[in-house]
């Protein structure tokens, strides 16, 4: 099961009111997520989206995804599936090979990377492609 909440209860994926930008829009056809903000993300805990084993676990403060993390979540629907959850304040709070629950703490929501301000990038990769993760959670109860 993946959580439709990401980031504490103002950030639901289904609220279209906190994501501020979408899954390869006309004028950005390479951004393989959603972006979700709110009032007062800064800090806010970002949760795994479901239980998984953590793939990657770091980064840097001042390109691409800045600090974030990978969850492999095995193998959904035959397909394997794994989550990115990008741009957090600090390195992450998870390790590589950590077994993480849903709702597991992956970090803090944050501003580094190439970003325009705090919040999470969220993508939903499945074998190894990102596709749009508001459907593709939709259709799998979230």
């Amino acid at each position: 099961e993946i959580a439709s909440c990401l980031v504490g209860s103002e950030m639901c994926i289904r609220d279209r009111s906190t994501k501020t930008y979408g899954f390869r829009p006309p004028d950005r056809p390479t951004h393989d997520g959603v972006d979700l903000a709110g009032p007062d993300v800064t800090g806010q805990v970002i949760p795994s989206a479901g239980r998984g084993v953590v793939t990657f676990a770091g980064g840097n403060a001042e390109t691409g995804y800045g600090y974030y993390v990978i969850v492999n979540h095995g193998t959904i629907d035959g397909v394997a599936v794994e989550t990115l959850y990008a741009h957090m304040a600090t390195p992450p709070t998870v390790t590589v090979g950590q077994i993480v629950a849903k709702g597991a703490p992956l970090g803090p929501v944050g501003d580094t990377g190439n970003s325009f301000g705090d919040h999470l990038h969220f993508e939903v990769r499945l074998d190894g492609t990102p596709v749009d993760p508001e459907p593709w959670m939709a259709a799998h109860g979230a």
